[in-house]
């Protein structure tokens, strides 16, 4: 005989597990809306410096910025009273209005300053011919809300295999409502466009339609995102489970076993990625860029003397640079990034990716692998995509490292690497995708 109030409590508890599955690994269908950004349509050079605002950089034809008649020619001081003068002022709050929100902007023209008003519309959803899309979200361990893009080509009927996406660093979108920018990007498209897989990709917090501050999330909350996305792949019934491949892009593809678990993948494309330590690679980073600008040796020695410290209090000691400088200020003319951000992700992110094994997440990895690094690439050095190629291959050949002539960390490939280091795009290296697709054929078939 059984007692109901046990029973009871059990129908309880296993309800409550359900609901508990979906609200933390999503995807969610339909029973909540995750909802859109806003969308002025000017894209804007931060100019650094305190009350000099971003410059106009672009204006989108037909989006609210040209109705208000926004120019190239025209600088944005402020927004609703808030100065946009840097990088972190305009990815994390000038492009972050919420839809339809009304905003006032304070623009210098021609010496004049201007007060002019304007009403975001939605940014517009990604609409590549020839694809169904999903958008889903799914939730942190903070639980914040993360924009899921699931994409698959239109009208096939069965399963289809599936790219997994693991992404940048930086706080830039893996959606495209506009034509994609960099090499990286122009990839990323290509595998939506053109793969012929479903593709399942997810924003961080703070970038896109997904909750949270860019500049706040530390690494946890980015990779417990990525584990909840890739979970979610078992919510949708077109895909093939077993056959799965993940591709990481710049930092992604370094931690990528970790956000999706090798015993769950039929192989992984790291594209311009780290295996070492984050002090081993940031070291590097700082010495090869040196050398990509032509400095001279004995200063960039003497200046590594300096950054080698300065790191270590940095990442294995966990101070912020604002506290490293403050006890050190002849560090001062060695450091150019933010007090408590570089590269605009906070301290603690890059804090928690040196205390990362890769070394150790890549030697669990059992299926093939394909490490891309651009001949050109100073932020992903060598030795880094040599060090995933041998964690993996330590007891069998899995991996292959295939360096991309005179390419840089963006894809773009240039006549020199004094040509390269000038800043300035160059011409998207599309033999990758080619490199791209075979692997995925081959692991996928």
């Amino acid at each position: 005989m059984h007692n109901t109030s046990t029973g009871a409590q059990k129908l309880q508890l296993t309800i409550f597990l359900i609901l508990l599955f979906f609200l933390i690994a999503g995807p969610v269908f339909g029973a909540e809306e995750l909802p859109r950004i806003g969308f002025l349509g000017a894209r804007l050079n931060a100019s650094g410096r305190a009350g000099e605002g971003s410059a106009i950089a672009r204006v989108i034809e037909g989006s609210e910025a040209q109705r208000i008649g926004l120019t190239t020619n025209d600088k944005i001081l402020s927004l609703n009273g808030r100065a946009v003068d840097t990088d972190l002022d305009v990815e994390n709050f000038f492009y972050r209005q919420a839809a339809n929100a009304r905003v006032n902007l304070e623009v210098l023209r021609e010496g004049r300053r201007l007060k002019l008003d304007a009403t975001l519309l939605p940014l517009p959803r990604e609409n590549f011919a020839g694809l169904e899309y999903s958008y889903d979200f799914v939730r942190n361990s903070k639980g914040q809300r993360l924009r899921t893009i699931v994409t698959r080509p239109a009208g096939l009927t069965g399963k289809v295999p599936a790219i997994f996406v693991v992404g940048w660093l930086s706080c830039d979108s893996c959606e495209y409502p506009l034509p994609p920018g960099s090499g990286l990007d122009q990839l990323l498209a290509y595998l939506v466009k053109d793969s012929g897989y479903a593709v399942v990709r997810m924003d961080k917090p703070g970038v896109g339609d997904s909750e949270g501050v860019c500049a706040d999330t530390d690494f946890e909350a980015e990779i417990t995102g990525y584990e909840a996305a890739f979970k979610s792949i078992e919510g949708y019934p077109f895909i093939d489970q077993e056959r799965v491949a993940v591709v990481g892009l710049s930092n992604g593809g370094g931690f990528a076993p970790l956000a999706a678990p090798a015993a769950r993948v039929k192989g992984y494309i790291a594209v311009g990625s780290w295996g070492r330590t984050w002090y081993e690679h940031m070291l590097a980073i700082e010495r090869e860029s040196r050398v990509a600008r032509g400095m001279d040796p004995a200063r960039i020695n003497s200046e590594l003397k300096a950054l080698l410290d300065f790191y270590r209090l940095y990442l294995v000691e966990k101070q912020t640079p604002k506290e490293i400088l403050a006890a050190h200020p002849e560090s001062k003319g060695i450091w150019n990034d933010g007090e408590t951000t570089q590269y605009g992700r906070p301290a603690a992110f890059y804090q928690q990716l040196q205390d990362l094994n890769l070394g150790q997440a890549w030697a669990a990895v059992k299926v093939p692998v394909l490490v891309l690094r651009g001949e050109y690439d100073w932020i992903m050095p060598r030795a880094d995509g040599h060090a995933i190629v041998e964690s993996v291959n330590k007891d069998a050949p899995l991996a292959q490292y295939v360096e991309l002539p005179r390419v840089t960390h963006g894809l773009s490939q240039f006549d020199s690497l004094a040509a390269a280091a000038q800043g300035v795009r160059g011409e998207y290296f599309k033999p990758v995708e080619a490199t791209v697709s075979e692997f995925l054929r081959n692991v996928l078939k």
